[in-house]
C-alpha cells in the first residue's frame, strides 16, 4: 500500500486544503490474461488525514476487497465471481454485487435490518435449522470500539472437493451458487456498518431440497457447562456422564418443557468433542486457525506477545524446525515433574517407553516415568519430536542419536537444578536401573548418556516377544530380570523346548553384544 500524505499546511499545522490519497493494491497475476495489477482509489478529508474525526469504517477499510479466497468454491466458481468484481457495485441486487454503507442513526440501521431479514441473516433466521448461509471466515478489528468482518456463503455453493474430501457432509446439493455476502458490524451494540456482495442465488439452488436432516447444535448452556469441566481437567468421558444426569435431572439453563420444539441438542455426541476442544483451546488463548508450530514458537520467544513464561519454564528442550532437514523438538518437564525425578529417580530406577499417533501430525513421543512408594507410575519428562522429512511410518521415525540427544539434555537440565531439590550444586542425576522394551535404540541411547546404568527388560514385552516368535506365552514364566549381565529364564519343558532354547540363546547374544 503507498500513501501520500499533504506537504503544505497553515499557520496552525493543519492541512489548510483539502487533498486525495490514492491507496494502491498489487495482486498477483490471476489464472486469466486479465489485468496483472488492480488499483483502488479513495479520498481522504482533512478530518480523517488529522485524525479529528474517527469514522468507524476509515477510507481504507472501505477501499478493502470481500476475501474471495476464504470460500471454499471451485475454480469455475471462482474465475466467474472474479469477473463479476470486475464491474462496480450496483443498487440492483439482480444486477450485480452491491455494496451498502449505514450510518449508526435509527434509519440506517432499520434499513440494515431490513436488508439482513430479507435475505434471512439476522440472528433469528440463522439459528434456524433450514437456514443456507454458512460462516466462512471472520476478523475483529479494534479494541475500544472493536468492528468484526463475517463471510458467509451459501451452503449450495460450498463445493466439499476442494480438500479432497469424497463424501459431502452439507445437507444440500452443490449447485455451484455464487451467493455470499459480507457483514461488518459493531461488537459492543450489533449495529451495521456494512453490507456488501452477491445476493443472486442460481435456479439450482432454488430449487434444491435437503438431502438429509440439517445437523442441529448443541445449545449453549451444554457447552458452557462442559467447558467448565474441562477447564478443571475432566476427561471427555467424565463430561458426557455429567451431561446425560443434567439431562435426565432437566437441571440446565434454559431447559425446555417440549424438547420436539427445542432448536438445539442437550445431549452431547462424540462428535461434538471437536467443537468442545476447540473452543476450550480458544479459551486458553490457543490460536486454533494457526498451525501448531507456530503456535509453540510464539509462546516460547521471549519477544512475542504470545509468550508464555509459565510454558516456557516447563519446556527444558526446543529446536524449531525451520529447514526441510530438520526435526521439531519440544521436551517437557514442570517443576513438580523434576522434583519426582530427583525424589524416585536418582540412584534409583527410571522406566522409557515411546508411543505413536498422539497428534494427526508425524509426532513420536517418549514418556519417562518413576515409580513411587506406592508402587505406583509418575511421569517425570516428556520427550517430543517429529519424524525425519521423508518418513512414512512414525514408528520408525527415530534412532539412538535423536533419543541420545533429548536424555542428554534432560540429565543437563536436572544437573542445573539439583540444589533446588536438597541436592549439593554440581551433582549429576544419576538413575541405577531403567527398564524399556526389547527396542536396542532405547537401550543403545541410555548406555550412551548413564554409562554405569543397568539396563532391565519390561516382563510384558518379553513375553510378547516370546509370542510373537516362539509361541503361546503360557508355555514360558520369565523370571524378574536383575540385571543384563545376571538373566535368567525359567522354561516350562514341553513340544517347544528346542524354541525356547533358541530363544534364550538369541536374547543372551542380544544383551552380552
Amino acid at each position: 500500500m503507498a500513501t501520500c500524505h499533504p506537504t503544505r499546511f497553515d499557520a496552525s499545522n493543519t492541512p489548510s486544503y483539502s487533498y486525495h490519497v490514492y491507496l494502491c493494491s498489487f495482486v498477483p497475476p490471476p489464472p486469466t490474461t486479465k489485468g496483472y495489477k488492480k488499483v483502488k482509489f479513495t479520498s481522504y478529508t482533512p478530518e480523517n488525514a488529522s485524525g479529528a474525526s474517527k469514522p468507524a469504517l476509515n477510507p481504507r477499510r472501505i477501499a478493502s476487497d470481500i476475501p474471495l479466497k476464504k470460500l471454499r468454491i471451485s475454480p469455475e466458481q471462482r474465475t466467474t465471481l472474479e469477473t463479476i468484481y470486475e464491474l462496480p457495485a450496483t443498487t440492483d441486487e439482480n444486477q450485480g454485487h452491491v455494496d451498502y454503507l449505514f450510518k449508526l442513526d435509527a434509519a440506517d440501521q432499520m434499513n440494515a435490518a431490513a436488508i439482513m431479514a430479507q435475505h434471512g441473516l439476522d440472528i433469528e433466521a440463522r439459528a434456524h435449522l433450514a437456514n443456507r448461509w454458512s460462516q466462512q471466515w471472520s476478523r475483529a478489528q479494534g479494541k475500544s470500539d472493536a468492528t468484526c468482518r463475517v463471510l458467509y456463503h451459501c451452503e449450495c455453493g460450498y463445493d466439499h472437493t476442494w480438500n479432497n474430501s469424497k463424501r459431502r457432509q452439507t445437507p444440500l446439493p452443490f449447485t455451484k451458487c455464487l451467493a455470499h455476502t459480507e457483514i461488518t458490524y459493531i461488537v459492543s451494540s450489533h449495529k451495521i456498518l456494512r453490507i456488501r456482495g452477491y445476493f443472486l442465488h442460481n435456479q439450482e439452488c432454488k430449487d434444491a431440497l435437503f438431502t438429509r436432516i440439517p445437523p442441529i447444535p448443541v445449545h449453549p448452556s451444554v457447552f458452557a457447562v462442559a467447558l467448565a469441566q474441562l477447564r478443571d481437567g475432566s476427561t471427555f468421558t467424565d463430561v458426557k456422564k455429567k451431561n446425560r444426569k443434567l439431562f435426565a435431572a432437566q437441571s440446565y439453563q434454559d431447559f425446555p418443557t417440549n424438547l420436539h420444539t427445542s432448536p438445539y441438542r442437550w445431549l452431547l455426541e462424540t462428535r461434538d468433542s471437536r467443537s468442545l476442544f476447540r473452543q476450550h483451546n480458544r479459551l486458553n488463548g490457543i490460536k486454533v486457525t494457526e498451525k501448531p508450530q507456530i503456535n509453540i514458537d510464539e509462546w516460547l520467544d521471549p519477544n512475542s506477545s504470545e509468550y508464555n513464561s509459565t510454558m516456557a519454564d516447563a519446556i527444558f528442550h526446543y529446536s524449531a524446525r525451520a529447514e526441510k532437514g530438520e526435526r521439531f523438538e519440544a521436551c517437557i518437564a514442570t517443576d513438580e515433574m523434576r522434583e519426582t525425578a530427583w525424589k524416585y529417580g536418582h540412584e534409583n530406577q527410571i522406566i522409557l517407553d515411546g508411543t505413536f499417533g498422539v497428534c494427526d501430525s508425524r509426532v513420536l513421543l517418549f514418556i519417562v516415568m518413576v515409580v513411587d512408594e506406592n508402587k505406583k507410575g509418575i511421569q517425570v519428562a516428556f520427550l517430543l519430536f517429529s519424524a525425519p522429512t521423508g518418513n512414512k511410518q512414525s514408528s520408525s521415525g527415530y534412532n539412538t542419536a535423536i533419543l541420545t540427544k533429548l536424555l542428554q539434555s534432560w540429565k543437563d537440565s536436572l544437573t542445573r537444578c539439583a540444589h533446588g531439590y536438597g541436592f549439593a550444586q554440581g551433582t549429576i542425576f544419576n538413575p541405577f536401573t531403567a527398564i524399556t522394551d526389547t527396542d536396542l535404540k532405547e537401550r543403545g541411547a541410555l548406555i550412551a548418556v548413564w554409562v554405569t546404568i543397568w539396563l532391565l527388560i519390561c516382563r510384558f514385552h518379553l513375553r510378547q516377544h516370546s509370542f510373537r516368535n516362539f509361541g503361546t506365552p503360557t508355555d514360558v514364566m520369565f523370571s524378574e530380570c536383575l540385571s543384563e549381565r545376571s538373566f535368567g529364564v525359567l522354561v516350562k519343558y514341553s513340544q517347544y523346548r528346542h524354541s525356547y532354547r533358541v530363544l534364550f540363546k538369541s536374547l543372551l547374544l542380544q544383551v552380552l553384544r
